[in-house]
C-alpha cells in the first residue's frame, strides 16, 4: 500500500515538474518573441531615421541651389508638378 502511495507521489511530482518546466518554457518563448519584435521595430526605426537624414540632406541641398539661383530643370518640372496637383484635385472633386 505505501508502495502504491509513493509511486503515485513520485507520478504526480513527476506532472507538476513538467508543468512548471512547460511554464517555465512558454515564459521564455514570449520573451524571445517580444525581443525579436522590439529588434525588428528598432531595425524599422533606424532605416527610416537613415532615409529621413537623406531627405532632408537633399532638401537643404535643393534649398542651397535656390538660394545661389542655381535650380536644375528637373526641380522646376517637379515643382510645376506640384503646383499643378492641387488645381487637379479640385477639378476631379467639382466633376460629378
Amino acid at each position: 500500500m505505501k508502495q502504491r502511495i509513493a509511486f503515485a507521489l513520485i507520478i504526480i511530482a513527476f506532472a507538476i515538474s513538467g508543468a512548471l518546466h512547460y511554464r517555465e518554457y512558454r515564459k521564455s518563448q514570449e520573451f524571445s518573441d517580444t525581443f525579436r519584435i522590439q529588434a525588428e521595430i528598432e531595425f524599422k526605426r533606424t532605416s527610416l531615421m537613415v532615409i529621413y537624414q537623406e531627405v532632408l540632406q537633399s532638401v537643404v541641398k535643393e534649398l542651397d541651389a535656390m538660394k545661389h539661383g542655381r535650380i536644375e530643370a528637373e526641380s522646376q518640372e517637379l515643382s510645376r508638378l506640384l503646383d499643378s496637383l492641387p488645381d487637379e484635385i479640385e477639378l476631379q472633386e467639382a466633376q460629378p
